[in-house]
């Protein structure tokens, strides 16, 4: 564990946010027409405002929320929306600190939303409250903060049937939200909340080792440091960048940041969550797959999700229902994107992978086997270095599913490897293309600093345990990439680039790159003994 937010750090301004008067509930009408500043979207009609209201724990623990709800309607619903980000007002801190606010101009918001999490000033007219709370740890609440696991079971339970009990709700309780607000949805949900009729987790990691802490197996504590310096406090917090650090196999304590999806059986709406999506019990259940990034996603997709929650949480009964189980995007990239193509599962059904192997000698990746064996290297410990391979489209092909990885590696001067795979698209004329998920407002798309605001089921590999590789043997590393959905003309190229080192871009330029532990140099085999390859998914 440790403090949260330290006082010579550059997270210090955070720190007076804590000292409002607080532990007192209070309650007013935020009349129709109101800005909470003179930018931000006035109110469309009056809102009951309750901030600091009490929520007990069933170990004694007081969370505390905001609570905005219409103020003449005898019950409504709940949108339950949980995060240690601060429960009013977060969204405009956070929101000015991202390049160009990501297109999204301030008075799309009124203001008094969590970031990464639904607007009272959208939602309250719809018959809707909104409650926005702190989890335990965070700013006022009460306790220790940790991330996820069988702490936010356990307290989002209590806090559900708590909230389902007042007399201004119908006793039915929603979850939405972003990252953060998704990722504690997989945790809540599967303690199974008798209240809890409806999710739904936008763009939220299920499994915490695999999806951030170990992704691939490579420790890494870059994000859960940088997400920490966001979540002031008045207790400790647990350090879970160290704990990525210290806990290299699996272990009970990964096991508790593995969400139980098998036990969520309320209705769902997932956004690009493909696994959460996947495993889930649910008998209802929908998947989004979307081409913006998710900040930019969420404002102009409210509508339809205010369509499965009126279906859920209201008894509408509209046509909801009807939505395509699946619905994928693909990237065109250099071309217009494909939105919203319906499928009934995913991968789609007609999703095969297509062999492309790789050829050290001419640089390319053909579905023909090269004929003689080659290998191409690359200093593993340098931060610039790479190789690549060429793959070239001879028609339109669409992609979508995971892609699958066999290289064969050898190191003569370590027994370990970091090995980084990224997939990039280039156009007709060879150049190597970005896509940008998002409508810059004043700088041109091409002037955007360099930063990422970017098989039938993926392959992992446990880590349960150390095997280290013998100096000098070739050995064979098979895995998935994350899931991809992307249009090819005839005539454009993937670059299939591998790397000692980290070469996804990063949210923003003040994240750190993470810095593998590499040594000497990567030997890369290809061939007929060796066959290298990539499996596109193809459809």
């Amino acid at each position: 564990m440790r403090k949260p937010l330290d006082p010579e750090g550059p997270f210090f301004p955070l720190l007076p946010l804590l000292q409002y008067p607080g532990f007192q509930p209070h309650s007013e009408i935020l009349p129709k027409g109101h800005k909470r500043m003179p930018y931000n979207l006035p109110l469309p009609c009056d809102i009951l405002f309750e901030q600091d209201f009490c929520v007990p724990m069933r170990d004694g623990i007081k969370l505390y929320c905001d609570v905005f709800r219409p103020p003449h309607v005898e019950k409504v619903p709940i949108i339950l929306v949980w995060a240690p980000y601060g429960k009013h007002g977060s969204s405009e801190l956070f929101m000015n600190e991202l390049p160009e606010r990501l297109g999204i101009p301030k008075s799309t918001y009124s203001g008094y939303e969590n970031f990464e999490g639904p607007d009272p000033a959208y939602w309250v007219p719809k018959g809707y409250a909104i409650v926005n709370i702190d989890a335990r740890g965070s700013w006022n609440s009460e306790g220790n903060m940790y991330y996820w696991g069988n702490n936010d079971s356990c307290d989002g339970y209590d806090a559900i049937e708590f909230l389902a009990k007042q007399p201004w709700c119908n006793g039915k309780v929603g979850m939405a939200g972003n990252s953060w607000y998704a990722i504690s949805q997989w945790f809540i949900a599967s303690s199974q909340p008798p209240s809890l009729a409806a999710i739904a987790p936008w763009e939220g990691a299920s499994d915490d080792c695999r999806d951030v802490g170990h992704r691939g197996g490579v420790p890494n504590p870059v994000m859960s440091h940088a997400v920490g310096m966001l979540c002031p406090g008045r207790n400790l917090q647990e350090d879970q960048g160290l704990m990525s650090v210290e806990n290299e196999f699996w272990s009970s304590y990964w096991e508790d940041k593995r969400a139980k999806l098998g036990r969520i059986e309320c209705p769902a709406y997932v956004l690009g969550s493909l696994r959460g999506w996947r495993e889930i019990s649910s008998k209802n259940k929908w998947l989004r797959i979307h081409n913006e990034q998710e900040w930019r996603d969420w404002p102009f997709w409210q509508d339809d999700l205010a369509s499965f929650f009126d279906f859920y949480l209201k008894d509408i009964k509209n046509d909801w229902p009807s939505t395509p189980p699946v619905r994928v995007s693909l990237l065109g990239i250099s071309k217009p994107d494909i939105i919203n193509r319906p499928f009934p599962t995913y991968p789609p059904p007609s999703m095969s992978l297509r062999t492309h192997y790789l050829n050290a000698l001419t640089k390319a990746a053909t579905t023909d086997l090269p004929t003689a064996d080659s290998s191409v290297s690359y200093p593993a410990a340098d931060m610039k270095s790479e190789v690549t391979f060429d793959i070239i489209f001879t028609e339109y092909t669409e992609l979508s599913g995971y892609a699958k990885l066999c290289l064969w590696m050898q190191c003569h001067e370590h027994d370990d490897m970091d090995i980084f795979v990224i997939l990039c698209k280039i156009d007709e004329d060879g150049k190597v293309l970005r896509h940008v998920n998002y409508q810059p407002d004043k700088v041109r798309r091409e002037d955007l600093p360099l930063n990422n605001v970017d098989g039938k089921k993926e392959l992992w590999h446990p880590h349960v345990k150390g095997e280290k590789i013998p100096k000098g043997d070739i050995v064979k590393v098979e895995f998935t990439t994350w899931p991809i959905g992307m249009i090819f003309e005839k005539g454009e190229k993937m670059r299939v680039r591998i790397s000692g080192r980290d070469i996804c871009l990063v949210e923003t330029a003040e994240r750190k790159f993470l810095m593998p532990q590499n040594v000497g140099t990567h030997i890369l085999h290809t061939g007929r003994k060796f066959s290298s390859n990539i499996g596109l998914p193809v459809i």
